[in-house]
């Protein structure tokens, strides 16, 4: 038995590299999963936060045994599938794959209620079950059966071998193989891609020259002094981070995604780019800071050719953005057209990295740097998961705890733009956060309709809050000319004495007691 340095540097744990499934490969985790790693040891929630979970929806006859081998094989072919960490987090261990545990859950003679109730139940235990990264395994799944011809896959995983891009890799594969098993076919898919490889290129990439150009293009985009954002929360933040999380889904129209397009379109701008600067005017107008940072996750399988790798490969992009009141909601479009598009090329340097290289004062209240993330996804087609005989359907699963005070996630479907939004629920209140969504999509509304108006004057309110909010300041009274104001106090002390006239840090004062100081206080001036 060898031991090693505990997690924080106290002393010695005992750990058995011959414990458990046998080593076929050990690899050196990447310096993006050694972040993660890190996130962990700072407790139970700061872990969940990095639990990820999809749902599968599976429509028709669906033959289980097939499904159970499909991904037995699945997770036989992607080395993070099956992998473990060292107790140091930088060693990643790729073991022998072992067949996935998928029990199954009949919920099928519940009635509806409590069928939606049961399944809500086992979604956030899944997510609220910790991953252990030394012993693994760190993918898990569960079979609910919602009716004869109708299931779902859960399946949750570390995001520490697993990320967004990973999970339409998963369900894509995951229905070839399933197809092949039932019609007796040989499944056709390339070879795997491998994270070793992955790892390797990684490492490379770090000792590079080329790293000495992204270092530079970071540092001096973070000269001077670091803007730190807060937004207006319900509640004071805590002296230490908290990680309890809520989430909002709100449906931006149809309609307005299009218009939303056209207008990102005739500026020259990606959709992306559209729907970041109003995230950007958004958290602005949220907040009244005109030096913002929003991060931007960007999947590293895209920007290496490993479309079909899985496991965690995302590296955090801090975009940082100047908005005015007073520029064009265009220009700010411009900006951050030309930010987004300089940081992607400069991607080559780790969110870990950069915050060392940073003089940031470090506040055990919150993340460094970051604080608010925007990423666009796509709704996975069914076409692109062609299960045989069934209609499938990808869900995400909302997580229990989350990292930052606010994650919105925009998923571009058919019927809209669907705002996937985790916060803070220590910091915001649910209906604070809808609010908030409610208004993005009036930003994007507004600035479709008239682009070149400053983003101090887009319209952040719905027309029934603006009416009620022009209601609330309409303070005009008619009163008669010819009567004083203590005349009209007195009057009003025989009709409601006892109501409240005025407060004062806390202390109120009726229309009575009011009355009899002001004749006091009349008395002794004469």
């Amino acid at each position: 038995m060898s031991h090693s340095l505990d997690s924080v540097g106290h002393g010695v744990v005992p750990y058995d590299p011959f414990a458990g499934p046998a080593i076929s490969l050990s690899i050196a985790s990447t310096e993006a999963q050694r972040e993660i790693w890190t996130g962990t040891q700072m407790g139970r929630d700061a872990s969940l936060a990095f639990n990820e979970a999809v749902r599968l929806r599976l429509v028709g006859s669906l033959d289980v045994a097939a499904l159970r081998t499909a991904l037995s094989q699945l997770i036989a072919r992607h080395e993070s599938l099956h992998a473990t960490f060292s107790p140091d987090g930088l060693t990643m261990f790729v073991v022998d794959a072992v067949a996935l545990d998928l029990p199954l859950r009949d919920f099928s003679s519940l009635d509806a209620h409590a069928r939606a109730r049961a399944l809500q139940s086992l979604l956030t235990n899944v997510v609220s079950d910790a991953f252990d990264l030394e012993h693994g395994p760190l993918l898990r799944g569960e079979l609910v059966r919602i009716a004869a011809d109708e299931h779902e896959l859960v399946l949750s995983a570390h995001h520490i071998v697993c990320d967004g891009w990973s999970w339409g890799v998963i369900a894509t594969e995951l229905s070839t193989l399933y197809t092949a098993q039932r019609t007796g076919s040989a499944a056709v898919l390339p070879s795997a891609e491998r994270f070793s490889d992955y790892s390797r290129e990684e490492t490379a990439a770090a000792v590079a020259q080329a790293r000495g150009d992204d270092q530079r293009y970071w540092t001096q985009q973070f000269a001077g002094t670091l803007p730190v954002l807060d937004l207006p929360g319900d509640r004071a933040r805590p002296l230490l981070k908290t990680y309890v999380s809520g989430r909002e889904d709100y449906l931006i129209s149809a309609e307005i995604v299009r218009a939303v397009k056209v207008a990102g379109a005739k500026a020259g701008s990606s959709m992306f780019a559209t729907l970041l600067s109003g995230y950007a005017t958004l958290m602005h107008r949220l907040s009244g800071y005109d030096d913002l940072v929003i991060g931007v996750p960007s999947a590293g399988q895209s920007a290496s050719g490993h479309e079909g790798l899985i496991g965690h490969c995302v590296n955090m992009l801090p975009m940082r953005i100047r908005a005015d009141a007073t520029m064009g909601a265009d220009a700010l479009l411009a900006q951050v057209r030309t930010t987004s598009l300089d940081a992607f090329e400069h991607q080559g340097i780790g969110f870990g990295k950069l915050l060392e290289l940073l003089p940031i004062l470090r506040d055990p209240s919150r993340l460094p740097l970051v604080s608010v993330i925007f990423n666009l996804d796509r709704t996975m087609p069914a076409s692109a998961m062609p299960f045989d005989g069934l209609k499938p359907e990808l869900l995400s699963v909302p997580r229990v705890c989350e990292n930052f005070d606010l994650f919105v996630n925009a998923v571009d479907g058919d019927a809209g733009i669907t705002l996937e939004c985790q916060y803070n629920g220590d910091l915001f209140d649910a209906s604070t956060v809808r609010r908030w969504l409610a208004s993005y999509e009036q930003l994007l509304a507004s600035f479709a309709a008239a682009p070149h108006t400053p983003i101090g004057q887009l319209v952040i309110l719905a027309e029934a809050d603006r009416a009620a909010l022009a209601r609330c300041n309409q303070t005009d009274l008619d009163v008669p000319r010819d009567v004083l104001v203590h005349e009209m106090v007195a009057a009003q002390s025989v009709r409601t004495p006892d109501a409240v006239a005025v407060e004062f840090n806390g202390t109120p004062l009726s229309y009575a007691a009011l009355d009899a100081r002001a004749n006091q206080l009349a008395h002794l001036l004469r």
